[in-house]
């Protein structure tokens, strides 16, 4: 019940908003009643190094990817990719978004559902976030042992 409501409003977010102000995230930040998650997406944002680990959001007439990244302690964190970006960038948002909750140095795996089955994405390699289908995919950080 719990992943179709997350899916559902994810799904509504990247509607209403559109791909480009969703990556900017200036809507969320203008929008009345922010709850620790918008303040932790903001955290993360200052955090994470856009000069290394995005090129910005895709520009209009480029496709983009949507991605909603969930820490295992629950907090989410949507993010909008260009299409054609490395899985690397992913890799490394995912690992600003851990650092700034605390748990830096910890390593991870990034794993998605996919039809009662889990499937980890692989950290390295040329695939793009789109050969790899992760536009609108929930994407779980999971530690490793």
């Amino acid at each position: 019940m719990e992943m179709e409501q997350l899916t559902a409003r994810f799904n509504d977010a990247v509607a209403v908003r559109g791909s480009n102000q969703l990556a900017t995230g200036m809507e969320m930040a203008a929008a009345p009643g922010r709850g620790a998650d918008d303040d932790m997406e903001e955290l993360v944002a200052r955090l994470v190094d856009v000069t290394v680990c995005d090129d910005g959001p895709a520009a209009r007439g480029e496709a983009a990817c949507a991605v909603r990244v969930r820490l295992p302690d629950g907090r989410v964190f949507d993010r909008v990719f260009d299409a054609a970006r490395p899985v690397a960038a992913l890799f490394r948002y995912c690992g600003a978004a851990v650092a700034a909750c605390g748990m830096a140095g910890r390593p991870f795996r990034l794993v998605r559902l996919a039809g009662g089955a889990s499937e980890e994405i692989p950290p390295r390699g040329d695939a793009s976030l789109q050969d790899l289908r992760l536009d609108r995919c929930i994407v779980y950080v999971v530690f490793s042992p």
